[in-house]
């Protein structure tokens, strides 16, 4: 985690975790220095947990501990559950509303007929300037036409980030910054993306060809979340 993040407090972090990340959406853990894909299944932020002890004499008590955790579903490597080691450190990224958040935690245990890993409550949420988010290079045909001209070219998406994109085009067409123009087609996980709209914020020519930097005007469309989500799946990969 670098300098451009904003960490957020502990007593933030519960609503931040139950409110920007639903059930359902995708997650990366990181552990080990390799990243793999998964899904958030639920959180709690204080439930009691109970444990086994054993005292100095052998005589087993029992203790009654304080404690938060986090379900995702078991990442997978190859077909296999990542071999996570009982309270090692594991980093876990998600993307809510074009913003990236992430987070150090532990890795407490396996569910393997459930198919669910616990992880400890996170102190702190620490949240990322996307613009300093890696892009992810794709190539995904697309048609591009103006929102109010039934007129399209065909082009292709050389690059997506959670908000934006870069598309190429063999002609200007009178495309220029400031401009809208909209896309038609479907990701490569199937889903479409037909209507989603770009404020071009940039144009460059680069060998022949017309690449325009994109930022997404609705963010909270649904191609618009398709996309952020396609690239949060890609992220767990990179």
């Amino acid at each position: 985690m670098n300098s451009a993040v904003a960490a957020e407090s502990g007593a933030k972090t519960k609503l931040e975790l139950e409110s920007l990340c639903a059930v359902g959406e995708p997650m990366s853990v990181e552990w080990k220095g390799i990243k793999y894909p998964t899904t958030f299944r639920g959180a709690k932020e204080n439930t009691y947990v109970f444990a086994d002890i054993t005292s100095g004499g052998g005589k087993p008590i029992m203790q009654i501990a304080e404690q938060g955790y986090l379900l995702v579903d078991v990442p997978m490597a190859d077909g296999k559950p990542a071999p996570m080691e009982f309270n090692s450190s594991v980093v876990v990224r998600f993307l809510s509303e074009g913003v990236v958040y992430g987070f150090k935690t532990f890795f407490l245990r396996i569910h393997p007929k459930a198919g669910l890993v616990v992880l400890e409550y996170p102190n702190n949420i620490e949240k990322f300037c996307l613009r300093k988010s890696k892009r992810i290079n794709v190539m995904v045909p697309v048609e591009v036409g103006n929102p109010s001209a039934p007129a399209r070219q065909n082009g292709a998406i050389l690059d997506v980030s959670a908000v934006g994109a870069r598309v190429a085009l063999d002609k200007r067409d009178g495309w220029d910054v400031g401009s809208t123009l909209s896309l038609f087609g479907a990701l490569p996980d199937g889903k479409g993306i037909s209507g989603l709209s770009g404020l071009i914020k940039s144009v460059r020519e680069n060998c022949g060809k017309f690449h325009l930097g994109l930022n997404f005007a609705e963010g909270d469309s649904a191609p618009a979340r398709a996309v952020a989500q396609y690239y949060q799946k890609c992220l767990g990969y990179v």
